[in-house]
């Protein structure tokens, strides 16, 4: 199982990347939130965890996100 300094290291590394497409492009984060959560509803389509992914979708609506990450 993955650890939680390797998870914090990874949404980091996302960030850079998210940040760099949206700048190359030239679009907003909202848009750009659009199509990954396109990309990530098709993925999951094609590999029959669409349920499952619809279910973490409406827990993560009623979560509050994390104001930091701590690598511990």
């Amino acid at each position: 199982m993955i650890e939680n300094k390797d998870l914090i290291k990874i949404s980091y590394e996302m960030d850079n990347i998210l940040i760099a497409t949206g700048n190359k492009y030239g679009v907003s984060a909202l848009s750009l939130s659009a199509i990954i959560l396109a990309k990530l509803m098709k993925l999951n389509e094609e590999t029959d965890s669409l349920d499952d992914f619809r279910k973490l979708l409406s827990d993560a609506s009623t979560t509050k996100a994390p104001d930091s990450f701590t690598i511990q």
